[in-house]
């Protein structure tokens, strides 16, 4: 599992408001679909509040979970839109700014920092895929690789990999 967050800021078209909102939203379906240049996958529904802001922000992060991550907000966070309500502040979750995205990561986990590059619709569902500019996370998280990654494994259960 993964969790990929984004962001879009919208300028309102009678003042100077800028309207922000973040969206964070699980999924299981992910890969490295190139390694010259480097380009990660994922995909989402159609009709996700998710796609329509990274279709218009054109960047996302690809956060990966360590095994101490609540599994119980993984799957509250796949059941509700951040359309309505940020999900960072409902869960309490701390981010902290891409350096090379306009958009909120995941405090605590390795990141891949990503500008859309390509959409491809297959039938309700749409293949995200991202060059990847960064990979962001404390070293001990990109090189040791002490903690577990999280998996999910169906329903409500979660296993680990090493």
């Amino acid at each position: 599992t993964i969790i990929i967050t984004a962001r879009e800021r919208i300028k309102s078209k009678f003042s100077e408001k800028v309207e922000e909102y973040e969206e964070i939203y699980p999924t299981d379906w992910h890969l490295l679909v190139s390694q010259e240049p480097p380009v990660y996958a994922f995909v989402l529904a159609k009709d996700s509040f998710l796609l329509k802001i990274i279709e218009r922000s054109r960047c996302f992060g690809v956060n990966f979970l360590a095994e101490d991550f609540d599994q119980k907000v993984i799957l509250e966070l796949g059941r509700r839109s951040g359309e309505y309500k940020n999900k960072f502040s409902e869960f309490e979750l701390k981010k902290i700014e891409g350096s090379s995205v306009d958009c909120p990561l995941l405090k605590k986990s390795v990141v891949l920092e990503c500008e859309a590059i390509n959409f491809l619709e297959i039938g309700n569902q749409v293949l995200v895929c991202g060059q990847i500019l960064k990979i962001t996370g404390s070293d001990e998280e990109q090189g040791k690789r002490k903690k577990k990654r999280l998996l999910h494994f169906g329903g409500e259960q979660f296993t680990t990999i090493k």
